[in-house]
């Protein structure tokens, strides 16, 4: 996985919510999948760090995870 000074505090932060809400809910990589519409590829890329996604595939990470998307800019870390 990726760590803070490879990538912008902000994809990281978010690579780590996804990960965090997901185990959260007792969900598997591909649980998360199914419910985003994407591949467990996706999925295990982004928390691993090795994408970070498209406005749109955050938006369904979102959605499916639980998160108000307007949160996330008050909760992500500012540069």
């Amino acid at each position: 996985m990726l760590q803070p000074e490879d990538v912008s505090s902000e994809v990281y932060w978010f690579q780590q919510l996804v990960h965090r809400r997901r185990i959260e809910k007792g969900w598997d990589e591909r649980e998360l999948a199914r419910r985003v519409g994407n591949s467990t590829a996706l999925v295990a890329n982004l928390e691993a760090g090795r994408t970070a996604g498209s406005v749109q595939t955050l938006i369904r990470f979102t959605k499916a995870l639980g998160i108000d998307t307007g949160d996330l800019f008050k909760e992500a870390p500012s540069n």
